[in-house]
């Protein structure tokens, strides 16, 4: 008796490199990743593109975001991680008026918000964290940056930033955020 399980994954004997039908589905996806693996593969080359932007190592970098403060970008010595401190004015819902807030990678917890670039010279880090006030109230700090090195001298992306306020309790008391923001850095060393 014939075993499907079996006889997908194993093409008829003699179809010189036609699948069996019970076979086909499982060789159309393979086919189709190894294509859309070779496109993006390509693409750089097709479009005119320049290969991906070496990323220095032991380099500062210094700019502004779209609302005018400051982003400082940093790469390791080996240039196997990337941090950043940035500087953003965040709106609260209760109508307080902006507050300046910055979040950073340096310091203590360095080591475990340290971002890994792509070879396409990319990056991302997502963040979350909790903080007590001293009046007893906390909040919940998240962040989203993201970016990417254009050339070994710029590097541009985006930062956005929310925090929620809390009683002791776990009531909320506001939300305050950033907003979608841009930035570009120079290199500075």
């Amino acid at each position: 008796m014939p075993n499907p399980a079996v006889d997908q994954l194993n093409p008829v004997p003699g179809d010189r490199g036609v699948a069996h039908p019970r076979a086909s589905w499982p060789v159309r996806r393979v086919a189709v990743v190894v294509l859309a693996g070779s496109i993006a593969a390509a693409l750089p080359t097709l479009a005119g593109g320049a290969s991906p932007p070496l990323i220095p190592k032991a380099a500062r970098y210094v700019g502004t975001t779209s609302s005018g403060t400051v982003a400082r970008i940093f790469v390791s010595r080996n240039g196997g991680r990337i941090g950043y401190t940035i500087f953003a004015n965040l709106g609260c819902e209760n109508g307080a008026g902006l507050t300046r807030m910055y979040w950073t990678t340096e310091g203590e917890a360095a080591a475990d918000y340290s971002i890994l670039p792509g070879r396409d010279g990319s990056f991302m880090l997502n963040s979350s964290n909790l903080f007590e006030l001293t009046d007893g109230n906390w909040g919940n700090a998240a962040a989203r940056f993201a970016g990417r090195f254009r050339t070994s001298r710029l590097v541009s992306g985006t930062f956005s930033s929310r925090v929620d306020y809390f009683d002791a309790s776990g009531k909320p008391l506001t939300r305050c955020s950033s907003g979608n923001l841009t930035w570009k850095a120079k290199r500075t060393r």
